[in-house]
Parts: structure tokens; sequence; C-alpha cells
């Protein structure tokens, strides 16, 4: 083996598609037990090797060097083979650096709570002090664990003034996404982020009610995408540019989440959702059609045959069977989140871009759409004015991102993928 992945249990790693899709190398993925992980350092037949749990402690004994940032957080997670010698660095640290830069999370002068005691924890123990933190503590279920800087989670709760929650534990990892929360975020009165370093899925239920309270929140895919480039080019020798980032990160989403565009009638989602569907390769599914093939009807003649409950029931059935669904765009008619429960089972999996368009501009689109019957749309408010007025505090709530509507879907489509990668751009 020339590169590769070691692990007790790693046959589920994407990390050959994800070495091999960025330079020409080999790279193989191996579990092992303990006698084959010893007899390979022992060997010291390889150039460059990952390494994961259990290992990551247990590889430093047959090191000949290590890197400060490795000795400091007590954990290896690559090793190097250079004319015979091993090397032993630690990616992870690089990996939640970018991480947490990427989404603006402020960590200067900040109390951190770590919740978890294990190698990730110790990784971002490592960060948060290089960033600056005020103060960092860890929470840990084991009351053996207990010393300085480290507290059960019922201790944890007495932290009032933490700042920024980091979850380093597996709770709410798939497929265990409803577990109970290691921690109320009630009780954190002066909270202002939450960073999950879990990335499957793409939202926890911690970060849910991170944004549901209007937080900033975060998961760990772009800590993986990260950690993953810099070993490639401690692999190769070579040196990538921020494109490179961006670009596998959004091969990421493209692979494994939805893109859901949420907002008024006439604010062009399903234009929209086709432009992004042409730029990414991904399938578009507008919701209002799925139903009309579903039902073998116009939505208009759905409205008017059924009461609105109905109609409801109706679409939240094929939420339901969209939110399954990877790696997709879905463009929701404008009532979806007039139904709690139909945001719930899209926003785990999901990026939620609100569309908004202003009134005038909505006008001329439904005026446009002769399948659309404006005015038994807005029956309930009166007008566009009001109806607008009543959905839009939904839109903001249940949103990751709003992108205002004023330019052509090609030129809106492009938007939406600047806000996912993380570039900055004028509305």
């Amino acid at each position: 083996m020339k590169y590769g992945l070691i692990g007790e249990t790693v046959q589920h790693s994407y990390a050959k598609e994800f070495h091999e899709s960025i330079s020409p190398i080999t790279y193989e993925i191996k579990s092992m037990d303990e006698n084959s992980f010893d007899a390979l350092m022992k060997s010291r037949d390889f150039k460059g090797v990952n390494i994961t749990i259990p290992y990551k402690e247990k590889v430093i004994k047959y090191l000949d060097e290590i890197s400060d940032i490795a000795k400091e957080i007590g954990a290896v997670n690559i090793v190097i083979n250079h004319k015979g010698k091993l090397y032993g660095d630690n990616v992870d640290a690089y990996g939640l650096m970018i991480n947490i830069k990427h989404f603006h999370i402020d960590i200067e002068g900040k109390n951190v709570l770590i919740l978890g005691t294990g190698g990730t924890s110790n990784t971002a123990q490592y960060v948060c002090k290089k960033l600056g933190a005020k103060s960092i503590t860890k929470a840990t279920i084991n009351a053996d664990e207990v010393t300085d800087g480290i507290v059960t989670y019922k201790d944890a709760k007495k932290l009032k003034n933490t700042q920024v929650i980091i979850n380093t534990t597996p709770v709410g990892m798939w497929p265990h996404v409803d577990d109970d929360l290691l921690v109320n975020l009630d009780c954190y009165p002066k909270i202002e982020s939450v960073l999950d370093c879990i990335y499957n899925p793409y939202k926890t239920k911690l970060m849910i009610e991170a944004k549901h309270r209007g937080l900033k929140y975060a998961n760990g895919l772009m800590m993986l995408v990260a950690q993953g480039i810099k070993t490639n080019e401690m692999f190769t020798g070579k040196t990538y540019d921020k494109r490179i980032y961006q670009q596998i990160y959004l091969n990421l989403i493209c692979r494994d989440t939805n893109i859901v565009l949420i907002g008024m009638p006439g604010a062009g989602k399903k234009k929209i959702g086709q432009a992004l569907s042409d730029k990414l390769g991904v399938y578009a599914y507008d919701v209002d059609r799925q139903i009309e093939i579903r039902q073998n009807s116009k939505i208009f003649d759905l409205l008017m045959h059924y009461d609105a409950r109905h109609y409801r029931d109706i679409e939240s059935e094929m939420i339901r069977d969209l939110a399954k669904k990877k790696g997709k765009i879905i463009s929701t008619g404008s009532g979806v989140v007039l139904r709690e429960k139909n945001i719930h089972v899209l926003e785990r999996n999901a990026i939620i871009i609100y569309v908004k368009r202003d009134v005038e501009g909505i006008e001329i689109e439904l005026q446009n759409d002769r399948l659309y019957n404006i005015n038994l749309a807005i029956e309930k408010y009166g007008s566009l004015e009001n109806m607008m007025k009543d959905r839009e505090k939904l839109y903001k709530k249940y949103c990751d991102y709003v992108v205002h509507n004023n330019a052509d879907e090609d030129t809106i489509s492009d938007k939406i993928i600047y806000k996912i990668i993380g570039e900055e751009i004028d509305e």
C-alpha cells in the first residue's frame, strides 16, 4: 500500500473517492485489527497513511518524529514515510480551523463549552486556544473524568456565560438523528454560536435547535474537506487554492444534501431550481408538479375540489417523500411553511433558500402564468401584500440563506451557489 486510510472499521469511508478525484494516486481503505496495524507500522511499507479510531494515539510509539500540534493534541491522524523515517501529524486541527472560519464562528474572547472528551474534543480545545477563547470547558458523561476544565453535563448547565458550544461527540449522527440532546440551549442565555463536528446529517438536532433560536450554526463538512485537502498536499507535495476547497465542498453538498427553495407564489422558485439543476448536474423536483403527476390533476383543480386542509395533507405527503432523497433541488409551493412538520422533514438534510421577491415582481410573474389563479391564492389574505406579511416571518425563520430574486434565474442561481460555498457577494 502506498497511500490509504487505516482504522478498525473504515469500509464506509469515501476518502478513496476524495483523494483519487483530485490527484493521480491510488488510495486504499483498510480495516485492521491491532495485529495487522502493528505489522504495517513495523514494516513501514507505505508512503503515507491516514489514521483513525482507535489508532490515533497508539500509532505514536512507532513514529520517529511528531509535530508540535500532534503532541499537544495527543493524537496523530496522518503518518508520512520519508525515506524510512515516520513522521506523524494531525490535520484535524487545520480542518477545524478552516471550518470555523468558513462559517464565521467567532471564538476570540468567548466562553466555549466543548461537548465530549475524546480525540476530537482535544482538537477543538487546541483550536479554540489558538483562536483566543476566553475560557474552554469540556463536558463529560463520565464523572471519573472530572478535573480542572472538565465538568459533568449536569454541571455544564450552570455555565450561564457560555457563548459558543462545540459538539465533538457522535450524538446526533446518522442514523441516530433523534437521540436526546446532551445540552438544552435554553440553559445558556448568552449563547451565540453552535458548531457540530458531525456532517451526516447536514443539520443535526442540535444545529436545528440553534437555527430556530436565531443563532449561528455550522456542521463539520468543511472540516472534512479541509483536512482531506491538507492530507493530499502532504502526500503529493502539491498546493491547492481556495477554489478546490469550494468545488469539493459543493460536490459533497450535491451528492448528499438537498437544496430546497421556499418563498411566495411567483417568486421564481421553479425557474431558479431548474437553473441550479443545469449548473450542478442534479435533478430538480417541483413539488406542485409532482403533486399534479401523482394526483393526475392540475393544482388549480385540486384546490377547487378539496378543502385547504385536505390539499395540505396531499402536499405534506409529497414533501415527506421528496425529503428522503439526497442531492436534489426541491422547489416548494408557497404554503409549505404553514405546517412546521413539513420543514422538520426537509431541513435535516437540506440547505433551505428563501427566494425573496418584491410584490411588483411577483405580480408580473403571476400574470404571465396562465395556469395560476392569483385570486384563489390570496383569497384568505385579500392581497399579495398581506400574504407576504403573514408568511415572510416563516420564510425567514426556516431558511438558511435569503437570496433576493432581482435578476434573471441564471444570475440568481449563481448567487445561491455562492451562498452555499461561502463566497461573499453583493445582494
